[in-house]
């Protein structure tokens, strides 16, 4: 793939050269090789350019995750940004409602308040579209926002709305994700009762749902509480 990228590259052919690009930086970052997914990422950046080729959103998406990967907060930033504005200029809302996300998520990493700040707007965005499955995942953002800022209760506020509203759409795998982190912020805040409550639901879903990835999470966690002499905590 990254053979045929280069191949269109040098030989001018701007769409080929985009499009093997992209998956070639695509392939690269599922191999957790994030420098060389810049590498491929930029390349078809560049093609696109040359060739006026209207640049994807999703394009500038993934290489500022690869950038965030290497913790290259500034590049990582200037990508999201980029994708933020040519989904606003695309009046892909839905896009724009991502590239949110990821600039909360980013500057969770580097300011706090900012990161809150991109929350918020994730989650009337996400009120303006009457997507009620996209509020929620901002709200459970939102939530864990709080909660790592010692907040639980207002935590639990936002990841309470959250799990309504996955019950609602019936979204199994949504409600599994809040009870695990309800089940984390009760205990932070002191609940251990609720918390393992919660837990037990999340798991029991999680087994149902064939989450491993969750269901080995909660376990533990759930695990590590029935000791609470080791004084370990975990956060999500």
């Amino acid at each position: 793939m990254m053979n045929l990228a280069y191949h269109f590259y040098e030989g001018g052919v701007w769409e080929k050269a985009w499009e093997y690009g992209q998956r070639a930086g695509e392939q690269a970052q599922a191999m957790y090789a994030p420098r060389a997914a810049i590498e491929q990422f930029t390349r078809a950046l560049d093609a696109a350019q040359k060739g006026v080729i209207p640049i994807p959103t999703l394009l500038h998406r993934l290489r500022g995750q690869a950038y965030q990967t290497l913790g290259d907060f500034k590049r990582a930033r200037l990508d999201y940004e980029s994708t933020l504005q040519l989904a606003r200029d695309a009046g892909d809302r839905q896009s724009e409602w991502q590239a949110l996300m990821d600039l909360g998520f980013l500057w969770s990493e580097r300011d706090y308040e900012q990161a809150g700040t991109w929350y918020q707007q994730a989650i009337e965005l996400a009120r303006t579209l009457n997507d009620p499955k996209l509020e929620a995942y901002s709200l459970n953002r939102m939530g864990n926002w709080h909660l790592n800022l010692e907040q639980p209760l207002e935590a639990l506020r936002y990841q309470r709305q959250a799990l309504t509203i996955f019950q609602q759409l019936s979204d199994q795998h949504g409600i599994a994700q809040t009870l695990d982190l309800l089940g984390m912020t009760s205990y932070l805040g002191g609940d251990l009762v609720q918390g393992t409550a919660y837990y037990k639901q999340a798991i029991a879903l999680m087994r149902q749902l064939d989450d491993f990835h969750g269901l080995t999470s909660s376990l533990a966690t759930l695990a590590l509480k029935a000791y609470p002499k080791t004084g370990r905590n975990v956060v999500k």
